[in-house]
């Protein structure tokens, strides 16, 4: 995918399905998910390079991938 695609997407958490497993945690190679006081995870959109290893990774469906 070229760079300037990526600039367009975005990968958000559905906190519904997360059940705070952390293995997006362990996979991001860019530390741009970490977990929130509620035990779920958030992505910082400032770090992440829409790689896509967390929605490989998540065993839930939890992250989505969106268009901005």
């Amino acid at each position: 995918m070229l760079m300037e695609n990526k600039k367009n997407i975005k990968f958000i958490v559905d906190k519904k399905m997360c059940a705070g497993c952390g293995a997006c945690i362990q996979a991001c190679p860019y530390r741009a998910i970490s977990y929130e006081d509620d035990g779920k995870v958030i992505i910082d959109q400032e770090k992440c390079k829409a790689c896509g290893e967390c929605v490989l990774v998540c065993p839930f469906e939890a992250i989505k991938k969106i268009q901005k």
